[in-house]
């Protein structure tokens, strides 16, 4: 079915029947800015908040005439219409506040919780140091409190903020996780470190924040794009990329790799980092980025990234995703593997993951030597990230795949919501989302358009 209603088109998905394949439905135009301004640093999140109920979370710099606004739109039927965009970061925030890096996260009924980076105008032309915000609303999207910056350190705030990840265990515990650059109260090192705050009533109250990587005081690297996971029984898993200088190469040269850390009591401190982009070795002068971590299932967890590791004749120069998983509840990991091998130059980046139904499903951007316009890509799990499908289109849209596709998984029906910006010069400010079913279809039966 496909209603147009002005800018926005909504669609819904035909499943054929149980066990057989179901078709996804085209993209949906949510919001359509003729305004001409540039949406180079668009980003989108998104999440399922029971049966039929769905957001999406973008940042904006012109429907609504401000800087950069970070709005959201819900879907009470599943997705077939959707609310105009709401801007929850004015509710009593000063309106020259820039927000970026949105992420949005819900426990599955009514409470959902927004969480952004912004400076704040101090006046003058002077700008504050970057915080994080966070916003609740109770009532399923419809009502929003006023933000609340969850990033204050005491006696007085002196570090920026950046990238914030939410998460929920569904029963009132909440845990919010982002990079801290520069010196500061809690860890006075001029590197970048991991900062989280936690809620045990429900997004209502946060705690003071707390250095998450337990090696910040030691380590000198950039602690960044920290991504969380958890079982909803107690257990929690952060991934994030370590960016700084491989001294042990020669000559010296920069490189990043993929941590882990877990945490036993929901939250509340954390084990210490480990390694699982393994090639971490006196020569190692790869690049692994963008993490995403997924709970799979009966002590499972997988982890994916893209990296610029070579391992000829299956991996050629470029950036490719890959991934690692582990079966003993976070005490190892397996070695990583390539899920888009090949010979062919490419460049794949913005990798994330969610899980729909008994699927783990990654979506990632990448561009080809043969074909410069980025392309959206995916890839399935049935197998708790054992193995993974090969990689197909998200759409063939001819004006351009976009970037930064963004999946959201129903626990329940395996049904998937992906949005992403358009990101072409012919669409830009347009956001999309997108339904198929994880359980029935294929990513390869992702061809729209």
């Amino acid at each position: 079915m496909r209603t147009e209603i002005s800018n926005i088109i909504v669609t819904t998905l035909l499943v054929i029947a149980p066990g057989l394949m179901s078709a996804a439905s085209p993209p949906a135009l949510l919001f359509a800015d003729t305004s001409g301004t540039s949406r180079s640093e668009a980003q989108i999140s998104a999440a399922e908040g029971g049966a039929g109920n769905w957001g999406v979370l973008w940042t904006s710099n012109a429907p609504v005439g401000i800087d950069v606004g970070i709005l959201f739109q819900r879907s009470t039927n599943d997705g077939v219409t959707w609310s105009a965009p709401l801007d929850v970061s004015l509710a009593g925030v000063n309106p020259t506040d820039t927000g970026t890096n949105p992420m949005l996260a819900t426990d599955g009924g009514n409470t959902w919780v927004a969480a952004w980076d912004a400076t704040e105008d101090a006046g003058s032309g002077m700008q504050t140091l970057r915080k994080i915000f966070v916003t609740r609303s109770a009532d399923g999207g419809a009502n929003w409190a006023t933000p609340v910056a969850v990033s204050e350190e005491l006696p007085f705030n002196t570090r920026s903020n950046y990238e914030p990840c939410i998460g929920t265990d569904g029963a009132g515990v909440w845990v919010v996780v982002w990079e801290g650059r520069g010196t500061g109260p809690l860890i006075n090192e001029r590197d970048s470190d991991l900062i989280f705050a936690r809620s045990t009533d429900n997004g209502a109250t946060w705690s003071a924040p707390a250095v998450l990587n337990s090696n910040a005081a030691t380590d000198t690297k950039q602690d960044q794009r920290p991504r969380l996971a958890t079982d909803k029984a107690g257990k929690w898993m952060v991934a994030w990329m370590a960016y700084g200088t491989n001294e042990m190469t020669v000559p010296y040269s920069p490189a990043s790799d993929i941590y882990v850390a877990r945490s036993a009591d929901n939250g509340a401190t954390w084990q210490a980092p480990m390694l699982v982009s393994t090639t971490g070795v006196p020569t190692d002068r790869t690049f692994d980025n963008y993490p995403a971590i997924v709970f799979a299932g009966s002590a499972k967890w997988a982890v994916a990234w893209d990296s610029t590791e070579t391992t000829p004749p299956l991996v050629q120069p470029g950036s490719r995703v890959w991934a690692s998983r582990s079966t003993d509840d976070g005490d190892t990991f397996s070695a990583p593997v390539c899920v888009q091998p090949g010979t062919d130059y490419i460049a794949a980046t913005h990798v994330q993951a969610t899980v729909a139904g008994s699927s783990l499903v990654l979506t990632w951007d990448e561009a080809a030597a043969s074909d410069p316009q980025p392309r959206l890509k995916g890839s399935f799990s049935y197998d708790a990230g054992a193995t993974w499908t090969a990689p197909g289109l998200l759409t063939s849209d001819p004006a351009g795949g976009g970037t930064r596709p963004v999946p959201a998984g129903a626990a329940a029906s395996g049904r998937t919501l992906v949005a992403w910006p358009t990101g072409s010069d012919s669409r830009a400010g347009d956001y999309y989302h997108m339904f198929l079913d994880a359980t029935t279809a294929g990513i390869n039966d992702w061809m729209l358009w």
